[in-house]
């Protein structure tokens, strides 16, 4: 111990002395670099502890709150765990972008979106995209008159999915300002808010940055068009 302390003497780099210092402030050593063996002693068993600690897990990152969808026979499920109030509220919280995706609409569930969507658009001027399956004339429609009021502000717009046949815009998502999100199983329709069985989660920020990156690449290579007309798959 002795021999060990004196041995940091002749070394004269920072972390030489920035550790010699330290253990005379300590009184592990004196002035003249002899251990005091007591306290040296002392330190050493200390550290022999400390090696024996076994290392505590690294955190990975934050998970979101899972959200869920059932029907009223199953009994009330908690607002802080509802899949509905996630996305409204994801909505709700946008300041200046958001991303929609859903493979089925109906009329009930785009009147619910709209509750909170047109207060973003109109009031507050986020840009809003929805993602969209061409699925049929009558689907078509439904979402484009229920938005056509919004489309004229310039701030909406609908995306329509054109891959290849037997391919599905099958995603469920939410996304806003590109830091928070939902994504789940739930179609978003008055069904899927308040009927069916859904599981969803509330997008971290990486998560949401992340998803609204993927969907840039897909509009990129051309896999979402302006025109339903011109989406069919072939």
């Amino acid at each position: 111990m002795r021999n060990g302390a004196v041995a940091l003497g002749p070394i004269d780099d920072d972390l030489t002395r920035l550790v010699r210092d330290e253990l005379r402030t300590l009184d592990v050593i004196d002035v003249q670099g002899e251990a005091n063996s007591p306290i040296a002693a002392e330190l050493m068993i200390v550290c022999d502890i400390l090696t024996q600690v076994p290392e505590r897990p690294r955190m990975g990152p934050p998970a979101g709150r899972m959200v869920y969808t059932a029907p009223q026979q199953s009994g009330p499920i908690p607002s802080e765990r509802r899949l509905d109030l996630l996305v409204a509220d994801v909505i709700r919280m946008a300041t200046h972008e958001i991303l929609i995706g859903s493979g089925f609409w109906n009329e009930a569930g785009v009147d619910s979106l709209l509750d909170v969507l047109r207060p973003a658009i109109v009031t507050r001027g986020v840009g809003t995209t929805v993602f969209a399956q061409y699925t049929n004339n009558r689907f078509a429609e439904r979402l484009r008159s229920s938005t056509a009021d919004l489309e004229a502000t310039g701030q909406f717009g609908i995306e329509w999915y054109g891959g290849p046949a037997n391919s599905l815009m099958h995603a469920k998502f939410v996304v806003a300002d590109r830091n928070r999100g939902y994504l789940g199983t739930a179609n978003l329709t008055s069904l899927g808010f308040s009927h069916h069985i859904e599981v969803g989660v509330e997008l971290t920020g990486s998560q949401a940055k992340d998803l609204a990156a993927f969907l840039d690449e897909l509009r990129k290579k051309g896999l979402f068009r302006d025109d339903p007309d011109e989406s069919h798959q072939i």
